[in-house]
């Protein structure tokens, strides 16, 4: 019996609560007669809008591995929020063998009935999952018409605590491609010469490009 647990980036209560579902789940398997401890797998502050987890994805490898014959979640929107990856992961493992109990809808995927509960259930996550997408983007672009920026990962910029500043380095780089790029050559043939290290970043730093 393995369980998955997941906490998103929206929820506040990220590291307490990842830490108490996996608490909880460890308890739970190792204390129930005939269950034996496959492991608790979890991702902390992602989306399940997507299967591109690393806990997920270390589940779905141990399962096809034959490691875990039930899979212990608290909803289906912690599993997944897209139907269709719902789904499909839902049938990949009823193929393997796994069965997936979902413990505030109470639906086991090895039942009839769980099946299409299951079908209707994934629908309404993935309808709730849209509004929290809306806020995120409407979010994003509010810091953006503010002079802001999604992310403190720049190239040809550092974070300075409350600012960027240019990286040098980097910013020789960068100068070079727009003024690769005003020169009619494409983006992808000055990558081609950067990463063959022909030298072409000192020799335009030099000319002031």
């Amino acid at each position: 019996m393995a369980a998955y647990a997941r906490v998103s980036d929206d929820s506040g209560r990220l590291p307490a609560s990842l830490a108490a579902q996996v608490s909880h789940y460890s308890r739970l398997i190792q204390a129930t007669p005939g269950w034996e401890y496959a492991g608790v797998f979890s991702d902390l502050g992602i989306t399940g809008t997507s299967t591109n987890r690393p806990g997920f994805q270390d589940l779905i490898t141990t399962a096809r591995a034959g490691l875990i014959g039930s899979v212990l979640c608290k909803s289906i929107s912690r599993l997944a929020r897209n139907t269709v990856d719902l789904l499909e992961t839902i049938c990949e493992l009823k193929a393997l063998g796994v069965a997936v109990r979902f413990e505030r809808e109470s639906t086991d995927t090895n039942t009839a009935d769980g099946e299409l509960l299951l079908t209707l259930l994934a629908s309404f996550a993935q309808e709730e999952s849209r509004p929290l997408q809306r806020n995120v983007k409407w979010a994003i672009r509010k810091r953006y018409t503010q002079g802001g920026t999604n992310s403190f990962w720049i190239y040809g910029y550092d974070w300075a605590g409350n600012g960027f500043v240019i990286n040098d380095d980097e910013a020789k780089i960068v100068r070079l491609l727009f003024a690769d790029y005003l020169a009619g050559i494409s983006p992808e043939k000055t990558a081609t010469w950067l990463n063959a290290g022909t030298g072409r970043v000192a020799e335009a730093d030099s000319t002031g490009r």
